[in-house]
């Protein structure tokens, strides 16, 4: 048991990427009174271990696979087939990725449901008269 804890221990101090409140994802790096992290942005922070120790922390990889969700956008006159053919060749070739899942896009048409685009309606007002 001692053995085991010891490895954790040691695993931790070479560094692991985590998302802390009000600071984001970043590498953190244990030491002895501070928790050191490297953010993705090339930022250096120190925070007091007994602030991290009263925060909840989301370890980012603790386990070897896990599932990451990218949201981003395209342009409402792009070909979206070939828009997500283009993306998902790119990751599927990414290092590291083990599988690359169907969209809930591609799954919706394939059961003819229709996802619309999300609509913001503006109601313009003429201003005021001034006297």
């Amino acid at each position: 048991m001692i053995e085991a804890l010891q490895q954790e221990l040691e695993r931790l101090a070479q560094g692991f990427a985590a998302v802390l409140p009000h600071i984001g994802l970043g590498l953190v790096v244990l030491a002895i009174r501070t928790t050191n992290i490297r953010t993705y942005d090339g930022l250096h922070v120190l925070v007091p271990n007994a602030q991290v120790y009263n925060n909840v922390i989301t370890h980012k990889t603790y386990y070897p696979a896990r599932r990451f969700t990218l949201s981003l956008g395209i342009a409402y006159d792009s070909e979206l087939p070939k828009a997500q053919r283009a993306i998902l060749d790119a990751v599927s070739c990414t290092p590291g990725v083990l599988a690359v899942t169907e969209s809930i896009l591609q799954a919706a048409r394939r059961e003819g449901i229709e996802i619309p685009f999300p609509i913001r309606t503006v109601h313009l007002q003429p201003p005021a008269e001034t006297q």
